[in-house]
């Protein structure tokens, strides 16, 4: 498998501190590394492939030509879309994982368990899913549920871009209602994707405690976070914005 990890301004404390928890958890060498930065972090995004190349069976950087700091879900739709192209245009033939940085593995065998339940799911995408809330970017007040959604940092096929009418289309201007690529996506990901029983979606969440049991506990950041109990068997936790969850793992 490909995990491809990018790195905004916005990802970088985050993603130093998952570089940190990556090799002290290792078993990673059986799979490949690309580390996609932006114009703003190509230096620090690079220092990160180096530091990380050790841990996989090879490491890559990519650092698309053009730059978007509209923030989100402009920004990510950008970063998101420029590397479809270069996963293309490359030849890929690996699946590959959008692993952002808010991903917390939380036990030693993680990529190769999600690379297993992948093959075994014989489905061309494997996530985690959530209810589609659809707001309204002006005021951000809620306005209806629009079906489900696959949460981006999810696993692709390596011909995705074959198998998406619709990926090159992502919307990275500053006009009204742009929508993140996951939700855009939905009615062509959703019927085709496999629910992850690993990958455990716990959105805009902060303040992570681990129980005498091991029960993983965290708070809601506002009224948008999505959260729940982790299960006993996840691997990955998505949606720790303050790092809170790599330092309770360690402690």
């Amino acid at each position: 498998m490909l995990l491809v990890l990018p790195v905004s301004k916005a990802d970088l404390k985050l993603a130093t501190a998952l570089a940190g928890h990556l090799e002290l958890l290792g078993g990673l060498s059986r799979h490949k590394l690309l580390v996609v930065g932006t114009l703003q972090t190509k230096d620090e995004a690079a220092a990160l492939k180096e530091r990380l190349a050790p841990l996989f069976a090879s490491a890559d950087l990519f650092v698309p030509d053009s730059e978007c700091e509209l923030g989100w879900p402009q920004s990510a739709n950008h970063l998101w879309a420029r590397t479809v192209r270069h996963l293309q245009h490359s030849g890929n033939k690996d699946i590959w994982y959008w692993f952002e940085a808010d991903n917390t593995p939380i036990r030693e065998d993680w990529l190769d368990a999600i690379e297993t339940e992948y093959n075994q799911a014989q489905k061309p995408f494997l996530g985690a899913v959530q209810p589609t809330r659809m707001l309204d970017r002006k005021s951000g007040e809620f306005v209806k549920v629009d079906g489900e959604h696959v949460i981006g940092t999810c696993v692709y096929p390596a011909d995705f871009h074959n198998r998406s009418l619709l990926w090159s289309y992502v919307r990275i201007d500053d006009g009204p209602n742009v929508e993140p690529f996951d939700v855009y996506l939905r009615h062509e990901m959703r019927p085709n994707t496999a629910v992850s029983q690993l990958i455990h979606n716990n959105w805009r969440t902060k303040n992570y405690e681990i129980g005498p049991k091991g029960e993983i506990y965290c708070d809601p950041i506002d009224d948008l976070s999505v959260y729940g109990p982790v299960p006993a068997d996840a691997a990955v936790v998505h949606g720790c914005k303050d790092g809170s969850l790599i330092e309770a793992l360690q402690k």
